[in-house]
């Protein structure tokens, strides 16, 4: 794992959506886990199916950033998604107001509540988009 990609992970984990792709996931997910020490074998289990799901698809789904929040008490790292069916991340809002994306939520602390589906953000002053829903 690269420097870039820890300082990344940093910021993803300060509420700021970054830069991920595919062959990053991992490493992302074994850094920002290890910090807020989330790791479990459920967590791998859903890391797994992810990867498979990206794999598999015939939708052609990349990841195209990252972004680490708390629902209630869950930690979860999101990732936005790119797919060819799909709007481009930021692109639509479909009417809220707030940019969204398709995504992935991987709940660290409740890996069974992982799941897919839009997301919401908004760009703040410090020029970075931060989830809100």
């Amino acid at each position: 794992m690269t420097g870039d990609t820890k300082a990344r992970c940093e910021l993803a984990m300060t509420g700021r959506v970054v830069k991920c792709t595919n062959s990053e996931v991992v490493d992302c997910i074994r850094y920002i886990s290890k910090v807020v020490q989330k790791w479990t074998t459920d967590v791998q289990e859903k890391v797994n199916s992810f990867l498979e799901y990206l794999k598999t698809s015939s939708d052609n789904l990349k990841v195209r950033s990252m972004v680490c929040n708390t629902i209630y008490e869950d930690t979860c790292i999101t990732f936005l998604i790119e797919a060819k069916s799909l709007p481009k991340p930021f692109e639509t809002d479909y009417g809220s107001g707030y940019p969204c994306s398709y995504s992935y939520t991987l709940n660290l602390s409740c890996p069974y509540f992982s799941e897919f589906g839009d997301t919401f953000y908004e760009k703040r002053s410090d020029g970075f988009y931060h989830r809100v829903s």
